[in-house]
């Protein structure tokens, strides 16, 4: 009973607002009710929320009647289907439409996985280009540093045969097994050292480096 009473008090308010609305109020209301009533077609439909926006008066199709189901009627003759109702109709169309739908997502998924696929190629191609830089940065700087080496010795050589051997010449020639030990007198390494200053040390020190030799196999002997 109470339920009745609220019903009733709901109509006489939502006629008494109608009956005072102005010509305005009246159409915005009209176009509120034919969008409510197209949205809850477009649910049953199947439409998703990508869609649910168009309107017969607005979408990209230019379809003025967007939202009313097609019937082609000599398609429906040829597959035997003409008898068919509307509701019936209507609910097979909105069948389509959902596997229209589905299919169409899977393409779109099929596309987003094709463009990840093709990215991640694309990075790896990128890292594996970087990884071959790298490679022949570094073979160049060995042959660059096997250069300047096989120079340094070129160089030391030719100082022991004139006779003016420094003590990184006497060291290198010590340590080296591919040479000939009667070429020059030889004495034990710390011998090259005695007599020599600070800037001489530091001078020997870096040509050691650039030697590449062995301290401690100097040292420990040649054995």
């Amino acid at each position: 009973m109470e339920r009745v009473k609220a019903l009733e008090e709901k109509r006489r308010r939502k006629e008494a607002l109608k009956a005072n609305e102005t010509p305005e109020e009246k159409r915005i209301r009209r176009l509120m009710k034919k969008e409510a009533k197209e949205k809850k077609k477009r649910e049953k439909m199947g439409w998703d929320n990508e869609y649910a926006l168009f309107t017969d008066a607005d979408n990209p199709f230019g379809d003025a009647h967007l939202h009313q189901t097609f019937v082609w009627k000599k398609k429906l003759e040829k597959e035997g289907l003409a008898d068919l109702g509307s509701e019936e109709i209507e609910e097979r169309n909105r069948q389509k439409m959902i596997e229209m739908r589905d299919e169409l997502e899977k393409v779109k998924a099929r596309r987003q996985q094709y463009e990840l696929e093709k990215a991640a190629r694309e990075e790896e191609s990128a890292l594996e280009q970087r990884r071959k830089e790298a490679a022949q940065f570094r073979e160049w700087e060995k042959q660059e540093d096997s250069f300047h080496l096989q120079q340094a010795k070129l160089r030391s050589k030719i100082r022991i045969q004139d006779g003016r051997a420094k003590p990184i010449d006497l060291l290198a020639k010590y340590i080296s097994a591919e040479e000939d030990l009667d070429e020059v007198e030889m004495h034990e390494p710390y011998t090259y050292l005695n007599g020599l200053g600070v800037g001489d040390l530091e001078d020997l020190q870096e040509d050691i480096k650039c030697f590449d030799l062995d301290v401690l196999k100097l040292f420990r002997g040649r054995g």
